[in-house]
């Protein structure tokens, strides 16, 4: 016997004929020659490719208010409304108010599935084409939402695991003192 390794055997299939045996859940796959001859039986992990949406919300918040040092009343100094002179109002300094742009926390928004999501381990057409069953496959059905994510002090939120596919975000809370934005934004 020799202390030499024997040397590994390689060889490629390249027919591009992968089709499932039964045994999607345990990521089993059976290889086929160009004549339906099954060829061998492959076993491979499978670790799906997910994302993560990140999203920072900014706006114009209210910063300082400042005392201007002139009231109505010294404005109008040289007008023809003198009457208005006696009014308490009119006698009141005027503000200028600064504004920031400024993370914006407690802002809510809803993340939806755009189209129905599958997991990675099929070929939806090749699966259809040998009368598979795929609903067991669906991660997310259309229109399905997937989760709230709220943004914290410094304006930012994330979700992580999203399969990939496309989806639409909304946002349900605009935060304090703003507007909620009614549009719809998609994403993939």
């Amino acid at each position: 016997m020799s202390d030499t390794p024997a040397e590994p055997i390689r060889f490629i299939l390249d027919n591009n004929s992968v089709y499932p045996d039964g045994q999607m859940g345990e990521h089993k796959y059976t290889l086929a020659d160009s004549y339906g001859n099954i060829t061998c039986t492959v076993f491979q992990d499978n670790q799906e490719q997910k994302g993560v949406l990140e999203l920072i919300k900014y706006g114009e918040q209210l910063y300082d208010a400042k005392d201007s040092g002139t009231s109505l009343k010294e404005k109008l100094d040289d007008s023809y409304f003198r009457r208005i002179w006696r009014e308490d109002p009119y006698n009141a300094k005027d503000y200028i108010f600064e504004y920031q742009d400024a993370p914006v926390a407690g802002a809510v928004f809803e993340v939806y599935a755009a189209e129905d999501i599958y997991t990675q381990e099929l070929d939806k057409e090749l699966l259809e084409e040998y009368g598979v069953d795929i609903s067991d496959y669906l991660v997310w059905g259309k229109d399905r939402k997937v989760a709230e994510i709220t943004t914290d002090s410094t304006g930012y939120a994330y979700l992580a695991d999203l399969y990939i596919g496309r989806y639409y975000i909304k946002e349900t809370v605009a935060g304090e003192g703003f507007v909620r934005n009614p549009e719809i934004q998609e994403f993939e």
